[in-house]
């Protein structure tokens, strides 16, 4: 072990960041992690990643096969992009940080993928442009997802999935987001079904990461 920090605050603001203290040893938030044979350069104070989010990625990587298209509309510094990419998938990957996309530039050369579109702005404001373009769309964004179903819609094609991830309260594991996605499909004239609905991790007391994956079907 280099270097020991701890976290001080909560994720926050517009970019998903938190800021640490320093403990022991180096004092630095830039690090190399190692996932499914790939290599992810991070740093944690300035582009939103963690590791307990692996077990998640490898079960959407196994449903992603060759040739699949996929949009990950807040990519952050690409634990999901470039795992899919890696597996011959076609990849579009958003972020509005600027820092989270220069990182995901660099992981991708750093495990040599260049099968992938990497771009930096909002996801929401590039639906129109891949409408009906996604096998599937990735909306790792669990605090505020629900605020972009609409057009992750849009972006799927007819048969498309997505997978969704909130926030949730063990009171109410499902029920609040199974809603949202259903008002989204009715905004967007969409018949959903739903394949999936599980808890990713704990987040905090009496609170759930958990994801819902939906199939789209366009009228």
């Amino acid at each position: 072990v280099k270097t020991v920090i701890s976290p001080i605050t909560p994720v926050e603001g517009e970019y998903r960041t938190r800021r640490f203290q320093h403990v022991a040893g180096e004092e630095k938030t830039v690090t190399i992690h190692k996932e499914h044979g790939l290599r992810y350069r991070v740093d944690l104070e300035k582009a939103y990643f963690t590791p307990r989010l692996g077990t998640e990625r490898l079960r959407v990587a196994n449903l992603v096969v060759p040739g699949d298209v996929v949009f990950d509309m807040f990519a952050g510094v690409g634990p999901f992009a470039l795992l899919f990419a890696k597996r011959g998938a076609k990849v579009v990957a958003v972020d509005k940080n600027p820092i989270a996309v220069r990182l995901m530039r660099e992981n991708a050369s750093l495990n040599r993928i260049d099968k992938i579109e990497i771009l930096e702005g909002d996801a929401g404001q590039m639906a129109e442009r891949y409408e009906n373009f996604a096998d599937h769309v990735i909306m790792n964004l669990p605090h505020t997802a629900h605020d972009f179903l609409k057009q992750a819609i849009w972006i799927a094609k007819d048969g498309g999935v997505v997978h969704y991830y909130a926030i949730a309260s063990e009171e109410d594991l499902y029920g609040r987001d199974t809603a949202f996605v259903e008002e989204a499909a009715l905004a967007t004239g969409a018949k959903i079904s739903f394949l999936y609905r599980g808890i990713v991790r704990s987040y905090a007391p009496h609170q759930y990461n958990i994801v819902i994956d939906f199939e789209v079907r366009k009228p």
